[in-house]
């Protein structure tokens, strides 16, 4: 593609700082929430549409490297700087495991926040899902292996 998605033009600029996280360690039934300040940082006014992706590190499945999970967007005048806060629904986590189901897998997640899905310029942070890992042993039909 000749643009990333969320790509866009401006008569602005808007710098992303202090990304940070409510928890870093969830339970099971729990989303992540987080905030960014945002920042006009141009001439004029304008407006800037943040995108939070997310990213499941290791999972037991071929699944996206990152996937849009919200968005909002902020009008800002110049020198102007707003805090954007957001709350991602667990089920935002998900992915369809070997099992056919849509699961929320325990382990380590990255959140992504940025203008775009342009990689360097994302500000990042990891969290993490408690709970039992995923095995190949469970599944029907797998074979077990004496010790």
């Amino acid at each position: 593609p000749r643009f990333p998605f969320g790509f866009g033009l401006s008569y602005t600029r808007f710098e992303y700082s202090n990304l940070r996280l409510e928890k870093a360690q969830l339970k099971r039934g729990e989303g992540p929430k987080l905030s960014v300040d945002i920042a006009n940082v141009g001439a004029r006014g304008g407006s800037e549409i943040a995108q939070v992706y997310l990213s499941d590190l290791v999972t037991s499945v071929t699944w996206v490297n990152k996937s849009l999970v919200a968005f909002a967007r902020v009008t800002l005048a110049p020198g102007e700087k707003q805090t954007l806060s957001f709350e991602i629904p667990e089920e935002r986590l998900a992915l369809v495991d070997a099992y056919e189901r849509r699961v929320v897998e325990p382990g380590e997640f990255e959140l992504l926040v940025g203008p775009s899905s342009i990689d360097s310029e994302l500000l990042k942070l990891r969290f993490t899902v408690e709970g039992e890992a995923f095995s190949f042993a469970g599944i029907p039909g797998v074979a077990r292996h004496a010790s």
